[in-house]
Formats: C-alpha cells, sequence, structure tokens
C-alpha cells in the first residue's frame, strides 16, 4: 500500500484477516485463521528485498502458531532462499566485470 507506515500496513492486515475470518466462516460454518506479514519498503531495496522481507514476516507469524502479523525488521537483506538466489547473481556479476568479451 503506497504511502502507508508499518503500523498502519499492520492495522490493515490485521482487517483484512479478521474480515476474512467471518466471511468464511459466516459462509461455511468452519472456524479459520489468517495469518500476515507485512514490510517497509525503502528507496534502496528492491521488489526482491521487500518480497524476501514481509515472506520472512509471514513465516514467523506461522512459527509463533498463526492468526498473527508480524512485520519484518528493517533493512535485513540476503536471507532465505530468495537471498541466495540474490547472492549468486551478485557473484556472477561480480565475477563477469573484469573480464573482456573474448573471456567469457
Amino acid at each position: 500500500m503506497t504511502g502507508t507506515s508499518l503500523g498502519a500496513g499492520r492495522r490493515a492486515a490485521n482487517r483484512v484477516g479478521d474480515a476474512v475470518k467471518r466471511a468464511v466462516e459466516q459462509s461455511t460454518g468452519l472456524q479459520i485463521t489468517a495469518s500476515a506479514g507485512v514490510a517497509e519498503w525503502h528507496t534502496r531495496q528492491s521488489m526482491l528485498d521487500l518480497l524476501e522481507a514481509s515472506d520472512r514476516a509471514l513465516q514467523l507469524a506461522k512459527a509463533n502458531g498463526g492468526a498473527e502479523v508480524h512485520s519484518a525488521p528493517p533493512e535485513r537483506r540476503f536471507e532465505g532462499f530468495l537471498g541466495l538466489v540474490r547472492r549468486t547473481q551478485i557473484r556472477r556479476t561480480k565475477a563477469t566485470a573484469g573480464r573482456s568479451d573474448g573471456d567469457r
């Protein structure tokens, strides 16, 4: 949500989760829980960084038993599977940076 603080994002995620739980219970009689991960984008982060941060927060919410909204700590980068992919891309770029076209 563009222009939204981390706190406002958490509140919005809680409202959405509550609405989904009510709708499912009213239409099916089933009681469910909803978990969410929220992250704040900073201008020097890529979209991949943002998605990775929100995924970490979601995994933390689930690990704590679910039915929670967690927010990602700021500026934690290059962790998890996506981080591994990212580090590999950076290494490849650095490894080929000094070579001429004939060396590649």
